[in-house]
């Protein structure tokens, strides 16, 4: 009976990781050491690609704990890639790491620190423009029933831990202690230009503008929103932050 080919991806990763319960390879020779070449291989390629993607996880964890961590994950086939091209693979170590007890015990905000190094990694792959309103074509076009066209260089974050201080201290090092203060939220938006990635850490009215515009909701429904943040919303403020670092692709 012929296989297909994902059968076959199947048979080989069980009879390299899980050799106990494969019938892949019928050989009086078969033992796992054969196939640890191939285990190591394949485990040192996805921990060097997940220590690139995600480097103040490492940094916050440890090389040791966080190789560990990669050794598990190896070990259920729901989190291996799943395309060839390794660059989007990684999306599930947040939920993964947050998935460990010992570690969402003692890191409760390990899981959205490693999103937010995913999302640094996503932007570098994001659909780049050059285009974008000036404030003379905003103030020619602004009406509160307009919408913004966003342009789709860029991402939004928002976690209840301080991230922002959490990535100072996991990439430069810093001998800080970590205070989570859980009533401080931290927001962000991620933006790529010129094929360099910037983090833009915003007050949670100014995020929720720009979170309901990138929702495709008009300028009034989106002050309003921003306005239950905020009663004294700065819009002349948010407009010129979204015009200054070229946020907006167009009005209609």
């Amino acid at each position: 009976m012929t296989r297909s080919l994902k059968e076959l991806q199947k048979s080989l990763y069980d009879a390299i990781f899980h050799y106990q319960k494969s019938n892949f390879i019928k050989s009086q020779d078969y033992i796992s050491s054969r196939l640890n070449i191939y285990k190591y291989t394949i485990f040192e390629n996805i921990r060097q690609h997940l220590q690139r993607t995600f480097p103040g996880v490492w940094s916050l964890l440890g090389s040791l704990c966080a190789d560990n961590a990669v050794r598990l994950l190896l070990k259920s086939r729901f989190y291996m890639p799943k395309s060839g091209c390794i660059n989007w693979f990684g999306g599930r170590f947040p939920d993964f790491l947050y998935n460990i007890p010992t570690l969402s015990s003692t890191i409760p905000y390990i899981k959205d620190y490693a999103l937010y190094e995913w999302l640094l990694h996503v932007a570098h792959y994001l659909k780049q423009t050059r285009s974008a309103i000036s404030m003379r074509d905003l103030t020619c076009q602004l009406n509160t029933d307009a919408y913004f066209k966003l342009i789709p260089s860029f991402l939004m974050f928002k976690s209840a831990f301080p991230i922002d201080e959490i990535h100072d201290i996991a990439i430069h090092k810093l001998n800080k202690s970590i205070f989570l203060n859980f009533k401080c939220s931290t927001q962000c938006i991620i933006v790529a230009h010129n094929q360099s990635i910037k983090t833009f850490w915003i007050q949670k009215d100014l995020w929720t503008f720009i979170h309901c515009l990138f929702k495709n909701k008009d300028i009034a429904t989106s002050i309003l929103y921003a306005k239950k943040i905020n009663a004294q919303f700065d819009l002349p403020y948010a407009l010129y932050f979204l015009v200054k670092h070229k946020l907006i692709k167009d009005i209609v």
